[in-house]
């Protein structure tokens, strides 16, 4: 399982009342094998080397996420250091708006951080209440580190 583009056009809504758009696309990285699983990266992606995807390498949460009518791509994408060490700390996310791609649930999506809905509201109250979302950056890299238990997956950023 590759990462895959999670989102693009994304705006981050923080704590402190600012807004930052980074530039780029949203990565996430299910196994945790080039990124860490709970956090996501966005980092601008260029178009020069692109191909089309194997069946091979479109399955699993990208498919899912996706869907299995889309025309996959891969793309190149160098990943910054995930060390947090190197990151610049710039605050915590209050709301972060993206735009989903393929064609499974394509469009715009708002999700509040630690407002759950259903049945991970007790799952909130559980991990002990709101945890936050940290967003970092280095050069024109931006990560959002998410707690350890979050939820990512073929409906989104599920939680926190």
């Amino acid at each position: 399982m590759i990462p895959y583009i999670y989102g693009r056009a994304i705006r981050l809504h923080m704590d402190s009342g600012k807004m930052i758009q980074p530039r780029g696309a949203m990565i996430h990285d299910p196994s945790g094998r080039d990124w860490p699983k709970c956090s996501l990266l966005i980092v601008p992606v260029g178009r020069s080397r692109v191909r089309k995807a194997t069946d091979e390498e479109y399955e699993g949460a990208p498919k899912h996420y996706l869907g299995r009518d889309h025309n996959p791509k891969v793309v190149q994408v160098t990943f910054p250091s995930s060390s947090t060490a190197e990151w610049k700390r710039i605050g915590e996310l209050r709301r972060i708006d993206y735009v989903r791609g393929g064609t499974k649930a394509p469009g715009g999506y708002k999700h509040h951080i630690n407002k759950p809905r259903g049945v991970y509201r007790v799952t909130h109250l559980l991990r002990g209440g709101d945890q936050p979302v940290v967003v970092s950056k280095l050069g024109s890299a931006y990560r959002l580190d998410l707690p350890n238990g979050c939820i990512i997956d073929d409906r989104g950023i599920v939680y926190p």
